[in-house]
């Protein structure tokens, strides 16, 4: 077995088995952030709070479906340390369509909603017309104005996004400041060309990844 994948092995076991003797040893003394990317209606957040504390860390939550958003202001915007981002994380600043709210059976508040029209491909046929126009955020420039915390932990669901931000982290060195990031690919919802062309950049970015011992792949 390669080192890098006991390195991997025991840091999930240090954060989720044995949390409980962990979370004694997080002390008052460091500036600590998590940052859930595509927040959806907070599953994620109602999970991974308990590993990392709102007592030790700060929170930010974005999402760019409205919809969640709206639910999310509701069951947590009166928590403390706790802010909610309506953006869509991406690699620049901008508007772009939000697809899967009319296309997903799941309807608004779908767990499928993405900026990228190819996502879900193997599912459904991206509506042009009935999309929602969101805010883009540059989550690179984002991330750097947060390095004066000693601690930046990243969960990262954004329906295929997460590789045109991935790889612009990795080009820019942004990973040298993050502790941990659990981070979902969506390859597998392609199909055809699109499934074999994303697969081919999530291999490359896994490896990267592991090889800094920071990255674990979520579902």
């Amino acid at each position: 077995m390669k080192i890098k994948s006991l390195v991997s092995i025991f840091r999930r076991i240090w954060i989720f088995q044995l949390g409980f003797i962990r979370r004694r040893f997080l002390g008052d003394d460091k500036k600590r952030l998590f940052i859930d990317c595509g927040s959806n209606l907070g599953q994620g957040f109602s999970y991974f709070k308990k590993y990392f504390p709102l007592s030790k860390y700060d929170f930010i939550l974005m999402e760019p479906n409205p919809h969640c958003v709206r639910k999310l202001k509701e069951e947590f915007g009166d928590l403390p340390n706790v802010e909610i981002l309506e953006k869509a994380v991406w690699t620049e600043d901008g508007t772009m369509k939000l697809f899967g709210l009319v296309e997903d059976h799941r309807g608004k508040v779908t767990t499928g909603a993405s900026i990228l029209s190819e996502h879900n491909s193997a599912y459904y046929e991206a509506n042009e017309e009935q999309a929602t126009e969101v805010d883009t955020i540059d989550f690179s420039s984002f991330l750097r104005s947060k390095f004066d915390y000693d601690e930046i932990v990243i969960k990262m669901d954004i329906k295929a996004s997460e590789y045109d931000v991935l790889e612009k982290m990795i080009d820019g060195g942004d990973l040298d400041k993050v502790e941990f990031m659990f981070v979902e690919f969506h390859s597998q919802y392609m199909v055809g060309e699109e499934h074999e062309r994303f697969s081919a950049r999530e291999r490359a970015i896994v490896s990267h990844m592991d090889a800094l011992h920071k990255l674990y792949i979520w579902h």
